[in-house]
């Protein structure tokens, strides 16, 4: 749904009107077949669903801590501060580790990328 609203967002600020009910079925018909040309074109995704991920909790644990921290400015070695960097180290050392993790099971294993052969 983040994704069709943001399309009809653009729609309207590019064409300053209202979307119809046509414009947007038609907008939500063709981010369908966008995402079905991906799952189809790309049947290999699994194999690097835990690398992305990986990334992905370095983006969704360590960095709000930093941010918190640099918005906030609370005292040094507080309660607080002391949680943040805990979570910020536990959260890039684990993404670290699974990175490498999946990184090591995809030289391993091999990736078989077959583009439209599912």
């Amino acid at each position: 749904m983040p994704a069709c609203d943001n399309a009809e967002m653009v729609y309207i600020t590019k064409t300053q009107k209202p979307c119809s009910f046509f414009v947007r079925m038609m907008l939500r018909v063709l981010l369908g077949l966008v995402c079905f040309f991906v799952a189809v074109g790309f049947s290999f995704l699994p194999y690097l669903a835990v690398l992305i991920g990986a990334i992905g909790l370095l983006v969704t644990s360590t960095y709000p801590c930093f941010m918190w921290i640099s918005i906030k400015q609370p005292q040094w070695k507080t309660l607080m501060w002391l949680l943040n960097v805990l979570m910020r180290s536990l959260g890039a050392s684990l993404s670290v580790l699974l990175v490498v993790a999946s990184a090591l099971r995809l030289a391993d294993k091999g990736l078989h990328a077959n583009f439209f052969k599912p």
